[in-house]
C-alpha cells in the first residue's frame, strides 16, 4: 500500500512539474510579445533599453500601465513557494481582456487506496469498537455445543487471551496447551503444546503430586506475551505460547510451597501469586522478580486478585479470611467478615465496583469495594461453589455463571439474585473452571475429567 501510494506520488510530482512548465512557457510568450509591442525600430536605443529592462525584472513603468505581467510574475513566484511544499496544482484561467491570469488551486494531499483496500483504521481499535457495540450477553437457557478431550488427566484451569482469540488450558497432565477459537464455525484446534519435565521420572507415569509439577495457578502476562504458570514445589515458568517447544524460562523458589494463585496486575506492571507457604508476592511483569513479599501466619491462601482503585491485594484464605492488603507494605487494609468456611473463589467487577466470593459454606457474597460492606448474598446455594465467572447483562448489571461440588451449572442475577439456569451434571467429574466470552455468547468449562465444553448462550 505504501509503495503504490509512493508511486502515486512520484506521478502527481511529474504533473505539477508539466503544469510549471506550460505556465512558464505562457509567461515567456507574454513577455516576448509585449517587447515585440514596443514600438521603436529594431536596434534603436529606446528598444534595447526597455529589452534590458524586462529582462532585468526593472519593468516598473510598464506594470504601472499594464497590470498584467504584473500578476503572472507574482503568481509565478507564489507558485514557486507553494509547490516547494508539494501541496499546490497551477492551471490557466479563462483569458479577460487578452491579459493571461493564472489561478493557484491550493489542494490537500490525500491518501489513495486501492480497489476494494478498507479505509484505514488502527485494527485493535476496529475490533474493539466492534465488540463495544454488541449487545452484552442475555440467558435464557445454555446448550453444549462441543466437546474436547485434549488432556488425559483433570483440567486445572482455563483462561483466554489475545482478545479472547485463543484458549489457554493446564491440566494435571503436567501439559499447558494453546487452544485457537474460531467460535463462530465452533471449531477449537490446538495450535501448540508445552509438557512439564520437571521432577519427572523416565518410564513412569506422570504424577501430579510429585516435586515440579503443574499447579492451578495460571495467568497471561499482557506484557511479555508469555503464560505464567506455577508449580507444586513453589516454582513459576514462564511459557511463550508461539513456540511452547522451547525451554520456558523458570523462577526457582518463588514460594517455598505450592503456587495456589496467580494473577495479572496491569495497573501497576506487576504479577501477584500466592501460595500454600502463607506468603503473597507481586513480581515486577517484565523481569519476573519479586518485588515484594508479605507474610500471613498460620494460613495457607487459596485465591488472590488485585483492586487498583484502592491500591490492595484481595487475598483468600484456608482459615474462611477475605483480607485486603496494601500493595506497598502489605498492612492490612479491611477485610470481609461474613463466610463460615474456606473461600474458594473471588471475583473484582471493575463495572459494578464489587467483589464476589464464594466459599464452602454455600454461600456467595457480593462486597462494596469502595465500603467492603455486604451488599447481597445467594445463600440458597445446596452445593459449595467451586469456580465461578462474572460476565455484563444488558441491562447494566452482572450475571454470575458458577459450578458448584456436584457438578451442576447455575446462572443468577447478581442484583436480583434470580436463579436465570441450572445445567445439572454437567460434566461426568468436578468442574474445576469456568471462564465466558460475553460478546460470543460463549461458555467454557473445564473439569475434573479432562474434558473442555463449550456452551452456547440463547
Amino acid at each position: 500500500h505504501e509503495v503504490i501510494n509512493s508511486m502515486r506520488g512520484i506521478d502527481l510530482f511529474n504533473s505539477h512539474t508539466q503544469q510549471l512548465t506550460h505556465v512558464q512557457d505562457e509567461i515567456l510568450a507574454d513577455l516576448g510579445a509585449k517587447l515585440d509591442a514596443i514600438s521603436p525600430k529594431k536596434g534603436s536605443p529606446e528598444k534595447d533599453q526597455a529589452r534590458q529592462r524586462i529582462s532585468s525584472g526593472d519593468d516598473s513603468e510598464e506594470r504601472n500601465s499594464d497590470p498584467g505581467p504584473k500578476e503572472s510574475l507574482a503568481a509565478r513566484r507564489t507558485m514557486s513557494r507553494k509547490f516547494a511544499k508539494g501541496r499546490t496544482v497551477s492551471k490557466p484561467a479563462q483569458r479577460e481582456d487578452n491579459r493571461d491570469k493564472t489561478e493557484i488551486v491550493v489542494v490537500m494531499p490525500t491518501t489513495k487506496r486501492a480497489p476494494g483496500m478498507p479505509e484505514p483504521h488502527h485494527q485493535q481499535q476496529e475490533e474493539d469498537e466492534v465488540r463495544h457495540a454488541l449487545q452484552p450477553m442475555t440467558f435464557s437457557s445454555m446448550e453444549c455445543v462441543n466437546t474436547f478431550s485434549y488432556h488425559t488427566k483433570g483440567i486445572l484451569n482455563i483462561t483466554m487471551i489475545e482478545d479472547n482469540k485463543y484458549l489457554v488450558s493446564v491440566s494435571k497432565d503436567d501439559t499447558v496447551k494453546l487452544i485457537k477459537c474460531d467460535w463462530e464455525r465452533n471449531k477449537f484446534p490446538i495450535i501448540s503444546a508445552f509438557t512439564n519435565t520437571r521432577g519427572q521420572v523416565e518410564g513412569k507415569e506422570v504424577d501430579e503430586k510429585r516435586s515440579g509439577s503443574l499447579s492451578r495457578a495460571l495467568a497471561y502476562n499482557t506484557f511479555t506475551k508469555k503464560i505464567v504458570v506455577g508449580t507444586v514445589d513453589g516454582a513459576l515458568l514462564s511459557i511463550d505460547p508461539y513456540a511452547m517447544l522451547d525451554a520456558p524460562h523458570v523462577v526457582e523458589n518463588a514460594h517455598y510451597d505450592t503456587v495456589t494463585d496467580l494473577v495479572l496486575a496491569p495497573e501497576i506492571k506487576s504479577l501477584i501469586t500466592c501460595g500454600n507457604d502463607f506468603k503473597v508476592k507481586t513480581w515486577d511483569a517484565f523481569r519476573l522478580a519479586a518485588t515484594r513479599t508479605f507474610n500471613i501466619p498460620q494460613s495457607s491462601l487459596m485465591r488472590v486478585t488485585y483492586l487498583d482503585q484502592a491500591k490492595a491485594v484481595v487475598v483468600c484464605s484456608f482459615m474462611n479470611d477475605v483480607l485486603l492488603l496494601s500493595v506497598e507494605d502489605g498492612s492490612l487494609v479491611n477485610s470481609l467478615v461474613g463466610h463460615k468456611d474456606c473461600v474458594d473463589a473471588v471475583w473484582f467487577s471493575k463495572d459494578t465496583d464489587s467483589i464476589i466470593t464464594a466459599g464452602l459454606d454455600n454461600i456467595v457474597h457480593i462486597w462494596s469495594a469502595e465500603s467492603c460492606t455486604l451488599l447481597r448474598s445467594i445463600d440458597s446455594i445446596k452445593r459449595a461453589v467451586v469456580s465461578f465467572t462474572v460476565v455484563p447483562s444488558e441491562d447494566g448489571n452482572e450475571f454470575i455463571i458458577a459450578a458448584d461440588k456436584e457438578r451442576n451449572l447455575k446462572v443468577w442475577d447478581s442484583t436480583s439474585l434470580e436463579l436465570m439456569t441450572t445445567i445439572p451434571k454437567a460434566h461426568a467429574e468436578p468442574i474445576n473452571a469456568v471462564i465466558a466470552d460475553p460478546y460470543a455468547a460463549m461458555v467454557v468449562t473445564a473439569g475434573e475429567d479432562g474434558l473442555l465444553k463449550i456452551w452456547r448462550v440463547d
